[in-house]
């Protein structure tokens, strides 16, 4: 599966990350910058689920209070510096799964070195009900091809 975005080789960015070599897609910008809470949310757990350097563009000493809240959210940064350092992939995108997700959606999954797997749901849409999404055991199950 692959994000539905024209000219991204999705491949070759899972690829190129691993122990030593994480992808790094730029800094963050929560705190400060004009991204409401939940792009400040989603960008962070974004990060966290490609395994990415978590390097902020702000003034950590002026962040106001929901961001830091996000900047130091315990288990998100800890999907993020698992050991495992396993880049989360798309496991479902509107565009691959027209009957499972809206064309707004993206599922990432990642492997964790305890066995369990992160999960991170983004909606790229403005607006939208709440979606009941709905996954089988074979679909979160580690993908231990890569």
């Amino acid at each position: 599966n692959q994000p539905p975005v024209e000219g991204w080789d999705y491949d070759a960015f899972v690829a190129a990350a691993g122990p030593g070599s994480q992808n790094d897609p730029d800094m963050i910008l929560v705190g400060g910058t004009g991204l409401s809470q939940a792009q400040s949310e989603m960008q962070f757990g974004l990060w966290s689920i490609f395994s990415a350097p978590l390097l902020m563009t702000n003034d950590l000493a002026r962040v106001d209070r929901e961001s830091k809240a996000i900047l130091l959210n315990k288990e998100v940064i800890a999907i993020n510096q698992d050991i495992l350092v396993k880049q989360g992939t798309c496991v479902g995108s509107g565009k691959a799964n027209q009957s499972l997700y809206n064309t707004n959606t993206l599922v990432f999954m990642k492997e964790l070195s305890d066995g369990n797997v992160a999960a991170g749901l983004t909606n790229l849409g403005s607006f939208g009900p709440p979606t009941l999404l709905n996954f089988t055991a074979e679909q979160v199950r580690p993908n231990t091809k890569q």
